[in-house]
């Protein structure tokens, strides 16, 4: 895959080896399910709420390098900054209005950055493309269902399922810039699905490495790297609940040299150095019976500034 413009050179290389047939697109007259607008499935045409979700048809066919590039098509959604610091903001909003969910559990680690420091951490959190089924986009004030921090919009990564057959998936890329005094950039991905016990037990791991050298000048771009992965195991005793337990852990790292992107002044002549950390557990049932749905669960977010000497633990439920 090649993309030429005026400022880079972007070069990708996607690999998928899958145990079992691959799935038709979903044919456009399906009808469309979504969950964020008001925390039970209904169709898109019933929610109340201004609604955009980017399909796992669009995440496959199109060439997008992760969850903000595909935000990008979606209306009145701006993706503010480049490099290691986008940030995406929703009809206009601060993006500190706007919500991040994974599979409808908050991500938010910002406690943990005084002054919300540090432009587009909160997207390094979000799983690789190959393991995303679809994001659900809500435009407009949320505070009712999520509360003041939803202000601007909610966006909601809803990832796959395990199957009945063994799927697995590679992805690697490469961004080259014709300037040379600007950073390359790769990232690897890999995600793996299927079933431990036929009918019973269900597997997926994701796992993501993303690399961007830091730009040679003052006021460019910072290095940044990010490594996380995430195994989840499926319980189905029986057609009405399903049970998931959640492990993952998120690291990133942000640096900034002096004489390439920081400047030596009077006041600081050191380099900037800064580490992100993350580990998440939860633990969901969701229950299909005759008189309704039930979604419940449990989290734990423990999220680390250790360059700040700073920890934020949270569990909620």
């Amino acid at each position: 895959m090649g993309v030429f413009n005026k400022r880079k050179i972007a070069l990708g290389v996607i690999a998928a080896i899958s145990s079992g047939p691959v799935l038709a697109a979903s044919d456009s007259n399906d009808t469309i399910v979504v969950t964020t607008a008001s925390g039970f499935q209904q169709k898109i045409e019933d929610a109340p709420a201004s609604i955009s979700v980017v399909s796992r048809e669009q995440l496959e066919t199109k060439a997008y390098r992760d969850v903000t590039d595909a935000l990008k098509d979606v209306p009145g959604v701006l993706i503010t900054g480049g490099g290691s610091s986008s940030d995406i903001s929703i009809r206009g909003m601060s993006s500190k209005y706007t919500m991040i969910l994974v599979d409808g559990k908050r991500i938010d680690t910002r406690n943990t950055r005084p002054n919300s420091d540090g432009s587009g951490i909160e997207q390094g959190w979000l799983p690789p493309l190959a393991a995303i089924e679809r994001i659900e986009v809500i435009r407009g004030p949320m505070s009712s269902l999520y509360g003041s921090d939803a202000m601007g919009g909610v966006i909601n990564v809803i990832t796959r399922k395990a199957q009945k057959e063994w799927k697995t998936s590679f992805r690697a890329d490469t961004t080259l810039t014709e300037r040379k005094n600007s950073g390359n950039s790769h990232q690897s991905s890999i995600y793996a699905a299927g079933p431990i016990i036929d009918g019973l037990l269900g597997l997926k791991v994701h796992g993501l490495y993303s690399h961007r050298n830091e730009d040679k000048f003052i006021g460019g771009f910072n290095k940044q790297e990010m490594r996380n992965g995430s195994a989840t195991f499926s319980l189905t005793p029986d057609e009405q609940n399903t049970f998931d337990f959640v492990a993952g852990r998120y690291e990133q790292d942000r640096d900034s040299t002096i004489g390439k992107t920081r400047e030596c002044t009077p006041k600081s002549c050191d380099d900037n150095v800064n580490r992100y950390k993350r580990n998440n557990y939860s633990i969901t049932h969701n229950g299909n019976y005759d008189f309704g749905t039930i979604n419940t669960y449990i989290q734990r977010d423990e999220s680390s500034n250790p360059g700040r000497d700073m920890k934020y633990n949270e569990t909620v439920g």
